[in-house]
């Protein structure tokens, strides 16, 4: 077993948790980001987007980084996370953890508020990225291993542009390659 992989399942079941049913949601994203900092390094490799004009989108997918995970929740996690990050100016953190308190309780506001979660690395940093709907459907469809024309098939019409997001995950080492 790994140390802390069930550690957020633990945290749920705990009755003196109830009150704060976020702090497993946090211990989840602390084990992805943990996850997510000792993952194999990845390059991407470029010579694979030879095959889009070779190859139809139906057979081919997409090779994630292993630093790359997806997580959702019904809070903000990701502002109570920020908040609770030590900058290198003390005067600093409690400022900007109340901003991103508010930014919280502001979501919580919304009615059915869901968070999803990109969890990566870069530079060697695990980094969070809140993701729209699109995307994390986007994401979950290819990550569950789908090919890209059938992921792509299951996208809202004219809502999602494949190429913008191919660009963005190579900038933020979300894949590895086209296959």
């Amino acid at each position: 077993a790994v140390w802390g992989a069930e550690f957020a399942k633990l945290l749920e079941m705990q009755p003196e948790l109830e009150t704060y049913p976020f702090v497993s949601d946090l211990a989840k994203l602390d084990w992805l980001r943990h996850n997510s900092m000792r993952a194999n390094d990845s390059v991407f490799d470029s010579g694979s987007l030879v095959l889009l004009t070779s190859a139809h989108l139906d057979e081919l997918y997409i090779d994630f980084s292993e630093s790359c995970y997806l997580m959702t929740s019904s809070f903000p996690v990701i502002e109570f996370w920020l908040a609770h990050q030590k900058t290198h100016d003390a005067g600093d953190d409690e400022e900007l953890a109340k901003q991103y308190l508010t930014q919280a309780l502001k979501k919580l506001a919304k009615t059915d508020f869901t968070q999803h979660i990109c969890i990566y690395r870069t530079n060697l940093i695990a980094q969070l990225r809140e993701l729209s709907d699109d995307e994390y459907l986007w994401l979950t469809h290819l990550m569950a291993g789908k090919s890209i024309g059938h992921a792509l098939d299951d996208m809202p019409e004219g809502i999602f542009d494949f190429a913008q997001w191919l660009g963005q995950a190579i900038d933020l080492n979300l894949i590895k390659g086209i296959k």
